[in-house]
């Protein structure tokens, strides 16, 4: 039981140990040219829906983009409003559990 429990703390710290990395990295990335990019990528709701679904077809997860638009976010890259339809996205082509 016990173990289970520290298990699970370490794993919440790797976790977020990791996305304080991520933010860093992406802070240092989105002082130049990326953010300027970014925002005529996703300057509208149905470009940010066709950049998420493009993005992840490329990155094969949608936890990894969620991760990579909450990092953008914090680092200032991209505006809250404009990440949301980009990580709405790929998590609109799943099935309804009512319908397996």
């Amino acid at each position: 039981m016990w173990t289970h429990t520290i298990a699970t703390i370490l794993s919440i710290v790797a976790f977020l140990g990791g996305l304080r990395v991520m933010r860093s990295g992406l802070t240092g990335l989105a002082q130049g040219a990326l953010t300027k990019w970014l925002q005529r990528l996703v300057a509208t709701p149905s470009r940010g829906i066709i950049t998420g679904a493009v993005a992840t077809a490329i990155l094969q997860s949608s936890a990894a983009l969620t991760a990579i638009a909450v990092g953008l976010v914090a680092a200032a890259a991209l505006h809250s409003r404009a990440a949301s339809p980009s990580s709405l996205a790929p998590t609109s082509d799943r099935p309804s559990r009512r319908n397996c």
